[in-house]
Parts: C-alpha cells; structure tokens; sequence
C-alpha cells in the first residue's frame, strides 16, 4: 500500500545559538563567537506506508544554513523513530556544510514505528531529524499525516460559477474541478500546476469560474487532486444553483473567503452605511 500524505510542523526550522567555547574556532573572521548559528528546513517530497504491517518511510530534502561560521563538519545524522537514514543526498557523518547554504537532497528515512491494519491516518511518530556537527546540533520535528482535499461552496450566477476548494497534499502534480447536472459530472476545468508539488505544510486554497451554465439549473462539483504517482484524490461533492439567492460575485460590498480547518467557507458582507448631513 502507498500514499502520499500531508504534512503539519510542529515546529518551526530551529535555530541554535551557539557559545563562545564551541564556536570559537569556527568562526568567521571578525565574526562575533556568540552570534554563530545554524538554522535547518526539511522539504517532505513523498511518503509510502509499506507492507501490512504500516511502516512509514519519508523521503525528503534537507537545507541547512551556517550563520557567523566557515566550513562545519557534520558529525552524525539520527532520523529518531525512522532511523536508521539513508544517506543518498551525502547528508551523513563527514559531509563539510559550507559557509552559507547546504541542500542535501533525495534522502529516505528508514522505516518508522509499525501499527496493524487499516493503517491510521496520522503516522505514530513524528519525524525527528537531528544533525549534529563540529559546531552544534539542529533539530527538525514534524508530523506525518493523510493528504486532504476539500471542496468549497460555490458562488453561482445565472450563467457561471466561481468553484473553489482547498487542499493539503505533499506531492501534488496538478489539480481541477469537475462539474455537471449529475454526479457523474462530466466536465473537467481548471486544470493547474500551481503550488505542486509543495511541502504540504499550507494549506492550499484555489478556485476557477465556470462559464457558458445554464440558468437555474442544480449543479454538482467537486476539487480533484493528481498525487505525482497518479493516484486522485477527491473532495466531495458539492451543489449550487445558478441564478439562486447565494450572493454572487462583486454585487454586494467585499465578499471574502477563508478557508479554515475542516474546510469551512465563511462568506462576509462588507456593506456601506449611508449617512445624511443636516
């Protein structure tokens, strides 16, 4: 079995301030000692659950970034639960960092802490990177979760529809609407690379009118995501009318959107007060 999952940060890239006996010999010249730091993002570019027995293994890219330092010398690499790591993009014991930015790209974690069928939604552990160096250590920790894909309501107008959605999927290669009279839909639109792949830590809100409707008719739709293997994942299915009483677009005041979690749409009126002078 093998999926592509989002992603939730639990915190944030780390930075680690260093002291002045650690760092004294790595600094940059004319550097203060104190001010070295070192700061890491992980980009997730997919996750597979393998075998019946759901082990989860997370393939990413690895930047790290060397502030107030010259060269530092990686020192170890532990992947916590998914350990052990596999050192394919040369993040591994003896690998130098520049003094600016290293990427360290296409590693694989090991296989992580096992659960029975049917596996969860959210992986048991979170993926814990620590790299250790000549000049101190960086931590990265994030969750591991399904991918989730929502559709939005509409907002129709007698002959077109704005369709919207939202959707958290690491390893997207595209996405678009289907719309029609039925739930077999039969029409495809809006079709977008837009913000794939991504690291799945966003939420993704996007939209596209459909045009050429036809006038009080019921509508059925729904945001479909292309994971990069193929396989499509499905928000679900969504009705509107057109020409209905649903506010449509740009005739009352400010219409806004947000897309909060669950997916929940909320549409506001901004409206102007008409104020008389004596």
């Amino acid at each position: 079995m093998s999926g592509g999952f989002r992603i939730r940060t639990i915190m944030a890239s780390a930075a680690v301030l260093l002291s002045a006996a650690s760092s004294a010999v790595l600094a940059a010249p004319g550097a203060s000692a104190s001010a070295g730091r070192l700061t890491m993002s992980v980009h997730i570019n997919s996750q597979v659950v393998a075998g019946s027995a759901c082990n989860w293994t997370i393939n990413f890219n690895v930047t790290i970034t060397s502030i107030g330092f010259g060269p530092v010398t990686v020192t170890g690499v532990n992947a916590g639960s998914y350990a052990p790591l596999d050192h394919d993009g040369g993040l591994a014991a003896g690998a130098v960092l520049s003094a600016g930015t290293s990427t360290f790209t296409n590693l694989s974690s090991g296989n992580g802490p096992a659960e029975g069928q049917p596996c969860p939604a959210e992986a048991p552990a979170p993926l814990v990177l620590t790299v250790n160096t000549s000049a101190g250590s960086v931590t990265w920790n994030q969750s591991v979760s399904d991918p989730r894909v929502v559709t939005m309501p509409a907002l129709p107008q007698d002959t077109s529809a704005t369709l919207a959605g939202s959707f958290d999927v690491a390893n997207c290669s595209k996405y678009y609407f289907e719309y029609g009279t039925t739930t077999a839909y039969g029409h495809q639109v809006g079709t977008s690379t837009a913000h794939c792949p991504n690291d799945g830590t966003t939420t993704q809100i996007v939209s596209f009118t459909a045009t050429n409707l036809k006038p009080g008719t019921v509508y059925h739709y729904r945001l479909v995501v292309v994971q990069s293997y193929g396989t499509k994942l499905y928000g679900q299915d969504v009705q509107f009318v057109t020409g209905s009483t649903q506010v449509p677009v740009g005739t009352v005041g400010m219409i806004g959107l947000a897309a909060l979690a669950g997916g929940v749409l909320f549409i506001t009126q901004r409206r102007r007060r008409n104020r008389q002078h004596a």
